[in-house]
């Protein structure tokens, strides 16, 4: 090939190449702006990752990001490590610079930071590009609201800018961000979204994210800090538990939360829970939101929050390329499946520390769905993991009761918990309020109900561990009135504390308020004849005493059982 057809053919090929970037920036822009709320709780995670992942800049122990938003941009700065030329290459191409097999990072300005364009479609980005021999300092302007031929145009631009780098030195850098991006009018919505979610999920981002250090939101001049303040370590058998204490600054006061990190000792996999502090030093598990993601890759995984934990799950998974899911082959199920067997041993030591509302950790159940998709046989393994993992949460003495704590299935012997359902039956649907049915069937002796305060919520947690087929006692009605059909005989037998007719007559009462027709036959053999003896009335009749005198009562006993008025007539 000539000299002059080799010039043509490169000039082609970078033509081609570039025309082939901005199509792509153009198709995932669009995308992204179109799917605003999905984008929404995206952005922020993408802009934290792309300063996170190489680590803190020279001289610095952890890297600070900042989040500034005012009536006419939000403006994201960070401590992070300069820009490399690779890096810098594919922010302007929209293309990706991540080493795909690495475990330390996730990437930087690959494909992800196009999804923060659903905030502008204007970004000013300036910072720090290092070269084997200096830093240079950068100001380019990306705008990709047009269409193809617009974005080539921008990226020639770019390109030109950076021709107007100048060097800086040690100490400039020192003194200024290594990388800010400016967006301008972003969308409201978006953007809101957006830092309300970062605000939910930075306390879990230190357990995972061991670079991060202060990050700083301001909102139109009301800020809130948050920094790491000290981190320490326990051993719980062959597990590790790590504490890191937050400090959350705001022109109110500073208040705190706990990041809690376990994982089995050398394990790859890691169950994540979050601690408010409250009075007198306790601490209260905070509960993950509805919508909030259940599995991290460092970073949240969108898409997760269908699945029924109260706990988030950290590992190396491998997430789908818009991180709205992992694959779950069978390296994502065994890490997966670790993660889940450490459940156990977290509630335990939850409740052992006595932390507030430690139980609701224990909520369990098989996901409605899955991962993977369709067809791919996921559901049949989440069928077989989560019900062993429920069986070894309800081995555990867990369960708050008058009698101390006690596990939910029998080991040796010991006493359990049976969990109440104030329905006909187990399998019913409520129809009487909670608080009643806890005050009747909490008087029966041997039974173990969860204190009153939460005996609804483990309630929950026992339907759910039932439907997975956990073999824990649950008492409806039905399953009452069979327990204590089949201890006593008469009134006195009856296993109650308290003054057993006003009891029974409690228990008749709750029965009737149920409005089901089944009820009389639940109760059948419970009614006491005159001398106290439960009476089965398909085989014997009870009247109503209609002020037949007690003389009367005694010359029929007299003469003889047949007689007897007392065993024929309600007490």
């Amino acid at each position: 090939m000539s000299k002059l057809a080799r010039s043509e053919f490169d000039n082609a090929r970078i033509q081609q190449t570039t025309q082939n970037d901005a199509r792509r920036i153009r198709q995932r822009v669009e995308a992204a702006r179109q799917g605003p709320a999905r984008a929404g709780v995206r952005w922020p995670f993408e802009l934290m990752q792309n300063a996170h992942d190489a680590g803190p800049r020279d001289g610095g122990e952890k890297v600070e990001i900042d989040f500034v938003l005012d009536d006419e941009r939000l403006a994201v700065s960070h401590t992070g490590k300069p820009f490399m030329a690779q890096e810098l290459a594919a922010l302007l191409s929209g293309g990706s610079s991540k080493e795909f097999d690495s475990e330390e990072t996730t990437g930087r300005f690959g494909t992800g930071f196009l999804v923060t364009h659903a905030l502008s479609t204007k970004v000013d980005v300036k910072g720090v590009l290092t070269t084997a021999k200096s830093s240079e300092f950068f100001h380019i302007e990306l705008t990709r609201d047009g269409d193809e031929e617009s974005i080539v145009n921008n990226i020639a631009q770019a390109d030109e800018s950076l021709s107007n780098a100048q060097e800086v030195s040690d100490a400039w850098i020192a003194s200024h961000p290594t990388a800010s991006f400016t967006y301008h009018n972003p969308d409201a919505a978006v953007v809101q979204r957006g830092l309300d979610r970062l605000e939910e999920t930075l306390p879990y981002l230190y357990a995972t994210c061991s670079k991060l250090g202060r990050v700083r939101i301001e909102r139109f001049g009301e800020a809130i800090r948050f920094e790491p303040t000290d981190t320490v370590q326990v051993r719980q058998g062959d597990f590790i538990i790590s504490k890191t204490e937050i400090s959350m600054t705001t022109a109110d006061g500073v208040t705190g939360v706990v990041a809690v990190r376990i994982s089995r000792k050398n394990g790859h996999s890691a169950l994540l829970t979050v601690l408010e502090n409250c009075e007198a030093d306790m601490h209260r598990v905070r509960l993950p939101g509805k919508e909030f993601a259940r599995i991290f890759v460092t970073f949240p995984i969108s898409g997760t929050d269908f699945l029924p934990f109260n706990v988030v799950l950290d590992s190396s998974f491998a997430p789908l390329q818009e991180r709205d899911g992992i694959a779950m082959h069978d390296t994502d199920k065994a890490l997966v499946a670790e993660a889940l067997s450490v459940l156990p041993t977290l509630i335990q030591y939850a409740v052992e520390s006595g932390w507030r509302d430690a139980y609701k950790l224990a909520y369990l159940a098989v996901p409605d769905r899955s991962l993977s998709g369709e067809g791919s046989g996921e559901q049949a393994w989440w069928g077989a993991t989560v019900p062993a993992v429920a069986k070894q949460i309800a081995a555990k003495s867990i369960v708050q009761t008058v009698a101390g704590l006690l596990p939910a299935l029998p080991s040796q012997g010991e006493a359990t918990v049976s969990f109440l359902v104030p329905a006909v039956h187990a399998n019913a649907a409520e129809s009487v309020a909670y608080d009643t049915a806890h005050e009747i069937v909490a008087a029966v002796d041997g039974l173990n109900l969860p204190g009153k305060e939460i005996a609804q919520s483990w309630g929950e947690i026992a339907r759910q561990w039932a439907e997975i087929g956990v073999p824990i006692e649950r008492l409806g009605l039905k399953e009452l009135t069979d327990r204590l059909k089949n201890t006593a005989v008469s009134i006195d037998d009856l296993p109650v504390h308290g003054d057993r007719f006003v009891w029974l007559a409690s228990l008749f009462l709750l029965a009737a308020d149920m409005l089901d027709q089944n009820v009389r036959d639940m109760l059948n053999g419970l009614l006491p004849d005159q001398y106290g003896t439960f009476r089965n009335t398909k085989r014997d009749a009870l009247y109503l005493d209609h002020g037949i005198s007690a003389e009367v009562k005694d010359i029929a006993a007299a003469l003889g059982d047949d007689l007897d008025l007392r065993e024929q007539l309600l007490h």
